[in-house]
C-alpha cells in the first residue's frame, strides 16, 4: 500500500522506518548530507548509503565508534563492510521514541 510519508522527509532514514526490521547489507558508500535541524539550521550528518537500503542511514558518535573500532577512523575503509540496522520501539513520547542500532556485523 502506498504511503505518503515514503515520499516525504527528505533521503535520509528515521529510525522509525527499520523498527524492527534488522536490514543487512553492505556499506557502498559513506557521504556527508546537509540536513535541516529542528531548529532550521544546517547540520552536516555523516550517512552509509548501504545496499538494498533506499535511504541514507544516518551515522552517530556511537555507530562511528563502533566501525572506527572494528575497521579504522579513515571511514573511506568502512566501504564493502557488512551492517545491520534495526530500531525498537522504546515507548516514549516525542523525538526519541525510537533507538537505533546500527552494527558492524
Amino acid at each position: 500500500m502506498p504511503n505518503w510519508q515514503d515520499y516525504v522527509g527528505g533521503n535520509i532514514a528515521k529510525a522509525k522506518d527499520y523498527a524492527g526490521k534488522n536490514k543487512k547489507g553492505k556499506i557502498v558508500s559513506m557521504e556527508l548530507i546537509e540536513v535541516k535541524g529542528k531548529d532550521n539550521t544546517q547540520q552536516t550528518r555523516l550517512c552509509a548509503m548501504v545496499g538494498g537500503i533506499d535511504k541514507a542511514i544516518p551515522f552517530n558518535r556511537t555507530a562511528c565508534e563502533a566501525f572506527a573500532k572494528k575497521y579504522g577512523d579513515d571511514y573511506n575503509k568502512w566501504l564493502n563492510k557488512p551492517i545491520t540496522v534495526n530500531s525498537k520501539d522504546t515507548g516514549k513520547t516525542g523525538d526519541f521514541r525510537y533507538e537505533w542500532s546500527i552494527l558492524a556485523s
